[in-house]
This record gives C-alpha cells, structure tokens and sequence, in this order.
C-alpha cells in the first residue's frame, strides 16, 4: 500500500517509477486524497539512487507538497543463509519535511521454479526519522506516505 524503500538493492542498470494514492479516514463531510511516488536507479550493484515524492490533496484546505531525494547502499550482499543488509536515507522537503534513516535485511528463499509465488521474501527495517512540522501551515494531517 504504502511505497518505501525497504527491499533489497536494485541490480546495477534497473530503473522503477512507482506510484500510489489512497483514501484514509475517507468520510463524505471531509475527503481527504493521498499520493506517493518513488523513482530509482540502481547505479551498481550496491548503490541504488532516486527520489520520493508525498501530497496530501484535503477537500478543504491546502494540500500540502513534499519531494526529495533517496540513497541506498548495499553493506552486505545475500549468500546461502546470509541476508542482504542495506541502508539508506531519504528525505521530504517542502511543505512537509521529513528525514529518515534506515536499515534493510532482506532475504530471498525460492519455493518453485513455476507457479505465481515462485519466491518468499522476508524483509526487516529499523528506521530512524525525524519529522518537521510543515512551514506556513495551520493543520497538516499526521499521515506517512512514503
């Protein structure tokens, strides 16, 4: 539902754009439109380099804008039992300022050669993050996108 940088590191020459948008705390008297979108290149095979970009869109208010750029690092590379560590860093700035730290297990086990579900992934983050209040604004909705 919610795009973040939490799986392992995309391979050298990879590109994603991903978008999202939902409808939380959706009530006919107060609509409120969320969006979030990730763009990402994977540099190599340990460096992976991108942006983010968060609105909220209130019926009745402002909306409140944020985008800015995201890195992560791969430290340790997946090996028999041995997951993938990465960490990273991205950052919203704008309307809305957000800074977040973190740390990335990722593990990949493949369960068939066929099938859809062909492969389980396990995924563990520790994020560090500290959120600004949003400049020039009376209310900003306390809602994580990205």
């Amino acid at each position: 539902l919610f795009i973040n940088p939490t799986s392992g590191t995309m391979p050298a020459g990879a590109f994603t754009a991903q978008y999202c948008f939902f409808l939380p705390n959706w009530s006919a008297s107060d609509p409120l439109m969320a969006h979030g979108a990730l763009v990402s290149y994977g540099v190599t095979d340990w460096l992976e380099v991108g942006g983010i970009f968060s609105a909220l869109d209130p019926d009745k208010g402002d909306s409140v804008i944020s985008g800015g750029p995201m890195v992560r690092v791969r430290m340790l590379k997946q090996d028999g039992m041995m997951p993938e560590l990465s960490a990273g860093f991205y950052c919203l700035l704008g309307d809305r300022e957000e800074y977040s730290a973190f740390l990335a297990l990722f593990k990949s086990w493949e369960c068939s050669q066929t099938g859809l579900h062909s492969t389980a992934h396990v995924i563990i983050r520790i994020m560090i993050r500290r959120r600004a209040i949003a400049r020039n604004r009376t209310t900003v909705p306390n809602l994580r996108l990205v």
